[in-house]
C-alpha cells in the first residue's frame, strides 16, 4: 500500500505545476499548445499502463507509476515552453513572493476554493438525496443516466466559459481595447451562451429516444423521461449562466463568484429539504441552484460588475 501511495502522490507536484503552465498558457490565449501536451501526455500513461502492471507484473504500483510519469512530462514540457517564452526565469520561480502578492493569491485562491467546495457539496448532496428516493435503485439508475446526457451538453458550455474567461481579460489588456471593448465581449459571449443553451436543450429533448442507450432497463427509461426533459429546458439558463461566470473569473470577481456559489448551494440544501421524495422534485431543485446563480451572473453584467461603468457611458 505504501509504494503504490507513494507513486500516486509523487505525481501531485508535477500535476500542480501542470496546471500552473496550462493557466499561463490561457492568460496568453493560446489553447493549442495545452492541447498537445495533454495529447502527449495521454499517450504516454496509455502505453506505459500495460507495461508496468502487466509486462513488469507491478499490478496497481504500475498504474500509479504510469501517472506520475506522464504528469512528469507534461510539466517538464509545460516549464521548458515557458522559460522559452520568458514567462518564468529559474530566479523567479525560486524567489520568496513579496507579502502583498501573497495577500492577492491568498484572497483569489481562498474564493476560487469556497467556490470550488460549495459547488462540490451541492452534487454531494444531491447524489446524497437521489439515493434515499428508493430502495430498488431505479432512481439512482435514472438520476445516472439523466445527468450524463445532461452533461454532455455542459461540457460544450463550459468550454464556452472558458473561452469567455480568456477573452475578457484579453480585451480589457490590449492595445486599443479597454473596459467598452471587453464588455462588448461579453454581451456577445452572453448571448451566444443563450443559443447554444436552448440548441443543446432541443438536442437534449431529440435524444429523450436515445434513453434506451444508456440503459437497457424500462423502468429505469420511464424514470429518467421527466427529469431529462428539466434538464434539458435548464440548459437555456446554463449556457447564459456558466459564461457569465467565466466573465466574472476574467474580470477577477472571485468574492462575488464565490458569494453567489454559497448562496446558490444554500438555497439547493434548503430545496431539497423540503421538496417532495422524488427525482422530478430533485431536478426541479437545479432549478433553485442555477437560477441564483444565473441571478448573480446578471447582477455582475447589468449592476455592480467592474464592466458596468462602460454600460453607464452609452
Amino acid at each position: 500500500r505504501w509504494p503504490t501511495g507513494l507513486a500516486g502522490s509523487g505525481g501531485v507536484l508535477f500535476e500542480s505545476l501542470s496546471l500552473v503552465g496550462f493557466a499561463a498558457c490561457r492568460g496568453v490565449m493560446d489553447t493549442v499548445s495545452p492541447l498537445k501536451i495533454a495529447l502527449a501526455s495521454n499517450v504516454i500513461n496509455v502505453l506505459l499502463d500495460p507495461l508496468l502492471i502487466f509486462t513488469a507484473r507491478m499490478g496497481i504500483l504500475g498504474a500509479g507509476l504510469a501517472t506520475a510519469a506522464s504528469q512528469l512530462f507534461s510539466a517538464a514540457v509545460y516549464l521548458a515552453l515557458l522559460l522559452r517564452r520568458k514567462l518564468v526565469r529559474w530566479g523567479s520561480i525560486f524567489r520568496i513572493p513579496s507579502r502583498a502578492a501573497l495577500t492577492r493569491l491568498a484572497t483569489a485562491g481562498g474564493a476560487v476554493q469556497l467556490r470550488s467546495a460549495a459547488l462540490n457539496l451541492a452534487f454531494l448532496w444531491i447524489t446524497k438525496t437521489v439515493q434515499g428516493l428508493d430502495s430498488t435503485g431505479t432512481a439512482a439508475a435514472a438520476h445516472a443516466v439523466t445527468i450524463q446526457l445532461w452533461q454532455l451538453g455542459g461540457v460544450v458550455l463550459f468550454a464556452l466559459s472558458t473561452v469567455a474567461s480568456i477573452i475578457i481579460p484579453a480585451e480589457l489588456n490590449r492595445e486599443g481595447g479597454g473596459v467598452a471593448c471587453a464588455r462588448s465581449a461579453a454581451s456577445r459571449l452572453l448571448t451566444w451562451g443563450l443559443l447554444l443553451g436552448a440548441g443543446l436543450g432541443a438536442a437534449q429533448l431529440a435524444a429523450l429516444p436515445l434513453l434506451g442507450v444508456f440503459t437497457p432497463l424500462p423502468e429505469v427509461q420511464r424514470a429518467a423521461v421527466a427529469p431529462s426533459i428539466i434538464g434539458a429546458v435548464l440548459q437555456l439558463l446554463n449556457g447564459v449562466t456558466f459564461v457569465g461566470e467565466g466573465v466574472m473569473v476574467g474580470t477577477q470577481s472571485f468574492g462575488a463568484l464565490a458569494a453567489g456559489q454559497v448562496l446558490a448551494t444554500a438555497s439547493l440544501l434548503l430545496a431539497l429539504h423540503l421538496a417532495p421524495s422524488t427525482l422530478p422534485a430533485v431536478w426541479g431543485c437545479f432549478w433553485v441552484f442555477n437560477a441564483i446563480r444565473f441571478a448573480n451572473v446578471m447582477l455582475h453584467h447589468f449592476v455592480r460588475g467592474p464592466l458596468v461603468s462602460a454600460r453607464r457611458k452609452f
